[in-house]
């Protein structure tokens, strides 16, 4: 018996063992074969795209949480509250990317604010984009003199 060998066409990996390479092209398989490998090409192309594809909207959805996370942090009004924002991108290119905000704001003034910038930072990287707002406004007490 042979030892294995591997035959590689259009970046696919067969393992053939000894006889059987040549008793598949001698019986007139050879179209089959190549249909195989047409095939297996193509879904390496595809996943291959995919990744690409998904790597890419992986990008976009940082840059779009950094350019609104900083932006909230720059904000003077906005100092010390707990908020934070992540930007999350389809896979598809004609759906809207989807920004998520999350924290705790003392009033509804600052609740727009916040709402605000984000909206204008958010449409600087990326025109089409949603908002899902879960800030919770906690009105502050009063702080009593001892």
């Amino acid at each position: 018996m042979r030892p294995r060998r591997a035959v590689i066409a259009f970046g696919i990996v067969i393992l053939v063992l000894g006889g059987v390479e040549t008793a598949l092209l001698d019986g007139g398989n050879a179209a089959m074969i190549a249909m195989i490998l047409a095939l297996g090409s193509l879904v390496v192309v595809a996943a291959t795209t995919m990744s690409l594809l998904t790597r890419k909207r992986e990008d976009e959805a940082a840059r779009v949480h950094g350019r609104v996370a900083d932006a909230l942090l720059c904000d003077l009004r906005l100092v010390g509250l707990p908020i934070a924002a992540a930007g999350h991108v389809p896979l598809w290119r004609g759906s809207p990317a989807t920004l998520e905000l999350t924290g705790q704001v003392p009033s509804d003034e600052l609740h727009d604010v916040v709402l605000r910038v984000a909206a204008q930072e958010a449409s600087r990287v990326r025109p089409d984009f949603r908002i899902e707002d879960h800030i919770s406004v906690i009105p502050s007490k009063p702080r009593r003199a001892a």
